[in-house]
């Protein structure tokens, strides 16, 4: 069995707790700026280290008024903006637990989390979120005694009712949580059954952190800039969040995809954490831009990607050709300076979680001057075990385990894990716990993964490559987004079959439209049936010729054993 463990290059004192990263920034007399509020489109408003100290310290007084105690479960929901980091922190100088909830789920998925991790209080960001929490009450029953809606100045109220809490029995709260302790029960999506809750420590933000800036000083420093603009319910802009306070770097927040672009204009970040969906709408767009203006610019645009593309292979391998050199230095001026200042004009790296990144993209990123670090990792492991390095750039695989993680892979190849990221338990679920975790402590990922000689981890696929979303059934998600990034544009809109030609037990219509929707909507199958009906409306099938042109393609990329094939 391969064992790859890479030791701790450090350790937190186990008497801390997350606060201590506020209470580090409060002490140091320099006042550095820590995040960027946006109080309206465009308009960001500093916020320095003993003014964020002060605000947690208010609403953390606030809840201590409101009866909270330590180790009480408190939710919340909202869309990523900066008063979620606020609350996140005041809950912890309470001596509380957070509860993550997306903005975005439904009542019952809302009232489960609420329930089963028996909250007492929760956070909301408007009145729209006030009805889906009152709707959770339907489907289990819920003990929330304190909602606090942060568009209607609650948070100000909490202030106000906590002006009579000490400052020392203010104390005893935060430091009532030690590294071991509980911080937060983080859900998972639930794809494969009823959502599990993550039980992450205080320890495992805190060294995880810490031993990511150590490795990653390039990313992780007080020279950079991060404008946040995934859910931080999702564990690993939550990571994100505290690795950002904990090295310095200051941090803005985009509540809604829609003002991306313009958010990235004024705040100007030096680092992003993306999903690779956010750097394929990015080049689509280019490219589309591109085509509008005519055939010439069409032209200019491909051109450039090629140049980008060898470029920055040449550069990575360290053998950049003289005459390469000088069309990139062309094709920066023409086109790259345009791509940067989409972005904002100062970015320069970006970490990149969720889903695998093409080469070709990261390439041309690459080139355009962004580098993109890729991560590994699950709810379970805080997010991050493995990721790429700056000061040894590479493209293509994932990376080293960060410092003071462990990998092994079992003998029908799936990746297990053990370090001082990875989660205590699922909250309440003995059950899921003994079938997760081996005898001897190894977190169970699900994934299939090798090392290569170097030790840079890989993943190969899932070993359970069926799961369940709506109520239907979703089969191999990463072939179908191989044959996504295969095809053209035009040949992305058709109705695809896969089928098993040998044993014919099952078949399987997929309609390729975008990598969005294939994570979000499942195909029904109903085995063994020939022809299984699809839940998304599928375009004519095309002409034998085609579909001919297409299989041979296909199967020279994808099924040259034959154990496959597609028809269109």
């Amino acid at each position: 069995m391969q064992i790859v463990s890479v030791p701790a290059e450090a350790m937190v004192d186990p008497a801390l707790n997350l606060t201590s990263i506020v209470e580090r920034h409060a002490s140091d007399t320099s006042n550095p700026v820590l995040y960027r509020w946006q109080m309206s489109p465009g308009n960001w408003q500093d916020i320095h280290a003993h003014q964020f100290h002060d605000m947690v310290v208010s609403v953390a007084k606030g809840l201590i008024a409101h009866g909270v105690k330590p180790g009480d479960r408190i939710g919340i929901m909202s869309r990523t903006r900066f008063e979620w980091a606020l609350i996140d922190f005041a809950i912890w100088y309470a001596g509380a637990i957070s509860v993550p909830i997306y903005e975005t789920n439904a009542p019952a998925q809302v009232a489960w989390a609420l329930s089963h991790s028996e909250a007492q209080a929760i956070f909301v960001e408007n009145d729209n979120l006030v009805q889906i929490t009152d709707k959770a009450h339907k489907f289990h029953p819920l003990n929330i005694k304190n909602r606090w809606v942060i568009e209607n100045g609650d948070l100000d109220a909490l202030i106000t009712a906590g002006l009579d809490v000490s400052d020392a029995e203010l104390e005893v709260a935060r430091t009532h949580a030690h590294a071991d302790s509980l911080a937060t029960i983080v859900y998972t999506s639930g794809t494969t059954g009823k959502p599990k809750g993550c039980a992450l420590t205080h320890g495992n933000f805190l060294n995880l952190s810490l031993n990511t800036r150590i490795v990653e000083p390039e990313i992780a420093n007080p020279h950079n800039s991060s404008l946040i603009f995934l859910p931080l319910a999702h564990v690993l802009a939550r990571f994100i969040q505290v690795l950002a306070l904990d090295s310095g770097v200051v941090v803005g927040h985009s509540p809604t995809i829609k003002n991306l672009a313009a958010d990235l204009d004024s705040f100007k970040p030096t680092m992003l954490l993306v999903v690779p969906r956010v750097f394929e709408k990015i080049y689509e767009g280019a490219l589309a831009k591109a085509a509008r203006g005519g055939t010439i610019n069409k032209n200019l645009f491909k051109r450039a990607v090629k140049v980008a593309i060898a470029w920055s292979e040449a550069k990575v391998s360290g053998r950049l050709p003289l005459k390469l050199a000088a069309q990139y230095a062309l094709y920066d001026k023409l086109v790259y300076t345009k791509l940067r200042a989409a972005m904002g004009g100062k970015l320069r790296y970006a970490v990149c979680g969720g889903g695998p990144l093409s080469p070709r993209l990261n390439h041309f990123y690459h080139a355009v001057g962004v580098r993109v670090v890729e991560g590994y990792g699950l709810t379970e492991t805080c997010a991050p075990i493995a990721a790429g390095r700056i000061s040894n750039f590479q493209i293509g695989a994932i990376g080293p385990l960060l410092p003071g993680s462990q990998g092994r892979l079992a003998e029908d190849g799936e990746l297990e894990l053990r370090g001082i990221g990875v989660m205590k338990e699922y909250y309440k679920n003995p059950a899921e716990n003994a079938q997760s975790f081996t005898d001897d402590g190894w977190f169970k990922s699900g994934d299939l993964g090798r090392f290569d000689d170097q030790g840079l981890l890989k993943i190969v696929g899932r070993k359970k490559e069926i799961i369940v979303t709506a109520g239907a059934r979703m089969l191999f998600p990463a072939l179908r987004r191989t044959i996504y990034e295969l095809l053209p544009w035009y040949l992305r809109l058709c109705s695809w079959e896969i089928r098993n030609p040998l044993s014919r037990l099952w078949s399987l219509s997929i309609p390729i439209l975008s990598p969005i929707s294939l994570n979000i909507w499942g195909f029904r199958v109903p085995f063994p049936y020939r022809r299984p009906p699809c839940i998304l409306p599928c375009v004519p099938r095309s002409s034998a010729l085609l579909t001919r042109l297409i299989n041979w393609y296909l199967a020279q990329k994808l099924f040259a054993n034959s154990a496959l094939w597609v028809r269109i």
